[in-house]
């Protein structure tokens, strides 16, 4: 085996073991809402569905208190009623907005890392031409290349991590540029987030301690 012949071969074989890194990391469920809820049921959960936001909202960091943040390029996220012509599981949903030229990108950033996330995605177009990264605080964990929906109607999207795997980020980009989606009753594990309240309380009590012990 010459030295081409053997670099053609490392290559492949990385390939390979990177191609199952990035599917053994997680369990995808498309299409298949009731595989996702069997999987996730003894798990505590935390579903956002939009139903109490005022429509028109800019979507960032009001649900922060739930364990997650929102942003998304080039135009941001808004509460919607109507998706693109396409409508919510209930009255509202989240829109992925677009300008017609760019690529819409996504990110949903967690509090703390989690183990599975799921929800209704609509004007499922755009989901055939949408790649899914999974990160955890920044090291890659798995990609899906597209969910294969089709048509317009709200149609079910998850994944669930493996044991010992977790993650802190997904990323939605489109593929096709000048495309947008929405999601609705965005579900994932319960993340414990501290208030501001509590931190000072630990404060306080951290200093009285530290004059406790020097007294």
């Amino acid at each position: 085996m010459n030295v081409f012949s053997k670099l053609s071969f490392i290559t492949i074989v990385s390939a390979l073991l990177y191609s199952s890194f990035t599917t053994a990391a997680i369990v995808e469920y498309d299409n298949d809402k009731s595989g996702f809820d069997a999987a996730i049921a003894s798990m505590d959960t935390t579903v956002i569905d939009f139903e109490s936001t005022a429509l028109g909202t800019s979507i960032t960091n009001q649900f922060a208190s739930l364990g997650v943040s929102m942003s998304a390029t080039p135009n941001g996220l808004t509460v919607q009623d109507d998706v693109f012509g396409s409508n919510p599981i209930g009255n509202r949903a989240l829109r992925v907005e677009w300008n017609g030229s760019t690529q819409s990108v996504a990110t949903l950033d967690f509090a703390a890392p989690i183990s599975f996330f799921g929800a209704y995605f609509i004007d499922n177009r755009a989901l055939v031409n949408t790649s899914i990264d999974l990160y955890n605080a920044g090291v890659f964990v798995a990609s899906v290349s597209t969910t294969g929906e089709t048509g317009n109607s709200a149609e079910w999207w998850g994944v669930v991590a493996n044991a010992g795997e977790t993650f802190t980020q997904a990323v939605f980009t489109t593929t096709a540029s000048g495309d947008g989606f929405g999601m609705d009753n965005l579900t994932f594990s319960t993340v414990a987030v501290s208030s501001p309240a509590a931190l000072t309380m630990l404060g306080l009590a951290l200093v009285g301690l530290f004059f406790t012990r020097r007294s």
